[in-house]
């Protein structure tokens, strides 16, 4: 981390070190999905028709809402997006959360908007694998949209993207990330003392609103047309497969 490597080469580095195991420098996190995972997306999908439409996904999940981007500036995001495209949207949503609840309260039209909400998260990780792009926090999730494939873009406060954003090429940080701060870590991992205190440490209400809705639904919308045409062209490629295996 001090040499300026991200948090995904120094795990492998610690596991080298610790456990004299190498790893390809050039691996990346993957998540193997079972069959049951698969047909419970499948299923999900063909039960509420978006199967086989343009797919997004969000949550505003975090661990602490320092890490929280605005619930309002979140659903002005989907309203800008439903606006420029006939988009789907699945919500992803712990048990007993209630700040998607909220959020989902300011957007203008909920009729292609499906709230999942399952302890699963093998589940909701093969929903993901299906959606052109994930919009969230600095999360596991983020993670575990990463590891199936799909893009994404995740809003950044008090955390450093450059020690926790998944290296893949294909996921994007915003948020006040850039915005100086004596707290924040870069060259260690751990949360920052904020974050312990639940409160911002340079008086003001805390770094991660400093994104604009626009700005976060474009690089979105950019996010989702790479995704879409990657899961394009998987499908053609698995077609032709199963054409040549006839």
């Amino acid at each position: 981390l001090i040499a300026g490597g991200n948090g995904q080469r120094a795990i492998r580095a610690g596991i080298e070190s610790g456990w004299g195991m190498p790893i390809d420098p050039d691996a990346q996190p993957n998540l193997c999905l079972g069959n049951e995972d698969t047909h419970f997306a499948e299923s999900f999908l063909e039960r509420h028709g978006i199967h086989a439409t343009p797919l997004a996904a969000l949550s505003v999940e975090a661990s602490s809402r320092l890490k929280r981007w605005s619930l309002e500036d979140c659903a002005q995001t989907i309203n800008q997006l439903q606006a420029w495209d006939d988009l789907h949207i699945l919500t992803v949503a712990a048990p007993g959360e209630n700040c998607t609840a909220r959020m989902l309260e300011m957007v203008s039209d909920r009729r292609r908007i499906k709230v999942v909400c399952t302890p699963s998260l093998r589940r909701v990780a093969a929903l993901l694998a299906h959606c052109d792009a994930f919009l969230c926090n600095d999360t596991g999730l983020m993670h575990m949209a990463s590891a199936v494939g799909t893009p994404v873009v995740a809003l950044f406060g008090p955390t450093w993207p450059g020690i926790y954003l998944p290296a893949n090429g294909y996921a994007h940080s915003l948020g006040g990330w850039r915005m100086p701060c004596p707290y924040r870590h870069r060259t260690i991992l751990g949360p920052p003392l904020c974050l312990a205190v639940d409160r911002c440490l340079i008086d003001c209400g805390g770094c991660i609103d400093s994104e604009s809705s626009d700005d976060v639904a474009r690089e979105f919308y950019k996010a989702i047309c790479v995704g879409r045409s990657r899961n394009a062209y998987e499908q053609d490629y698995r077609f032709s497969r199963a054409k040549q295996n006839a």
